[in-house]
């Protein structure tokens, strides 16, 4: 009778989560902790709590996302390029690029800068990339835009695209410098001054190359770009209505 009651009351042999939803008895609970299906999960939770396991997940989860975000860079610099033969040769083709762009500003500049934030978290936090002096930078002309964007879209005001607009302007600035001194010291062996900061890494050491010109700088470069750029459209948008 003191058995059924309570049998495991007193006792560790079980796991807090599972007491509620266990049957009375000690043997039927302990049919129910061998059954093939938990011994399968269990082998399965170690398996993926292993350092090795884990590990090698979350490097796979980087090389992918290191993959995908250099090809969307890729054609956001061949995007970049198309537009200034479009606007010498075909005037009418860049200006609905342009009144395209200015419509949906905010919501494209939304898009972008919670992106590019997001994505720098991962890098970071997730992946184990740590940020260099520089790129923290990049981050604090980057990081205000996402709640920028989306207040004006809440607010329905055009009004905040010069603000946003130089965020990223600044941010050009920076992310290109860390880009040229990547690509000098790559390809050239020439090192340009960085200021060394204690616990942050050094800002000569690349985690990302792809086709040979991408790197985590590059795609802030770009996504700085496409901000600046979508900014201007939206305040000549904003002249024109």
């Amino acid at each position: 009778m003191g058995e059924d009651r309570h049998p495991f009351a007193k006792k560790k042999e079980l796991p807090v989560i599972l007491r509620g939803y266990l049957p009375t008895g000690r043997r039927q609970a302990e049919r129910f902790l061998s059954t093939p299906l938990l011994r399968a999960r269990d082998a399965c939770f170690k398996r993926l709590n292993h350092p090795r396991i884990r590990n090698g997940m979350v490097m796979e989860f980087g090389t992918t996302m290191t993959t995908t975000l250099g090809a969307i860079t890729l054609l956001g610099n061949a995007a970049l390029f198309a537009l200034f033969p479009a606007r010498i040769f075909s005037r009418a083709t860049f200006d609905s690029a342009m009144r395209l762009l200015g419509r949906f500003s905010l919501e494209i500049g939304f898009f972008l800068a919670a992106s590019s934030l997001v994505g720098s978290l991962i890098y970071s936090e997730i992946v184990g990339y740590p940020a260099c002096i520089l790129c923290w930078m990049s981050r604090i002309f980057m990081y205000p835009l996402p709640f920028l964007f989306g207040l004006a879209y809440w607010r329905k005001e055009l009004t905040i695209l010069p603000y946003t607009f130089f965020l990223s302007a600044i941010g050009i600035a920076i992310a290109g410098y860390q880009w040229g001194k990547e690509m000098l010291l790559l390809y050239g062996g020439v090192l340009l001054p960085c200021p060394a900061v204690a616990d942050l890494p050094s800002c000569d050491r690349l985690y990302v190359l792809e086709y040979g010109y991408i790197t985590i700088a590059m795609i802030a470069l770009n996504a700085f770009l496409w901000i600046a750029l979508v900014s201007w459209a939206g305040m000549r948008y904003r002249q024109r209505i």
